[in-house]
């Protein structure tokens, strides 16, 4: 594990929660997924809505599974996590920019 893949985890995770928080998604998909989770009336519907919102929480759960690809040798596990970094840092830049504008 090299700190070039750890920085590419630490943008995949910032990816994902952005993307998860405040992005509609291809097709309204994740924004859909959304509003049905905010008008449902199951407790745990509810508990994985505020999960999704806040992105500390959604931080720490998603940064398992990257944790695991970050571990695992595989090219694949690299591709995803290449991917996912890369995504993340396109964001955190878009972000950086926008707050100049």
């Amino acid at each position: 594990m090299t700190l070039i893949f750890v920085i590419l985890a630490i943008l995949a995770v910032f990816r994902l929660t952005h993307f998860l928080k405040y992005d509609e998604g291809p097709f309204r998909i994740v924004a859909n997924f959304r509003a049905r989770l905010s008008n449902s009336d199951n407790v745990l519907f509810q508990e994985v809505l505020k999960a999704i919102l806040c992105v500390y929480c959604s931080g720490l759960w998603l940064s398992i599974p990257i944790a695991f690809l970050v571990l695992n040798e595989s090219i694949s596990s690299k591709f995803i996590l290449l991917w996912l970094g890369i995504s993340g840092g396109q964001a955190f830049i878009q972000l950086l920019i926008a707050k100049d504008e």
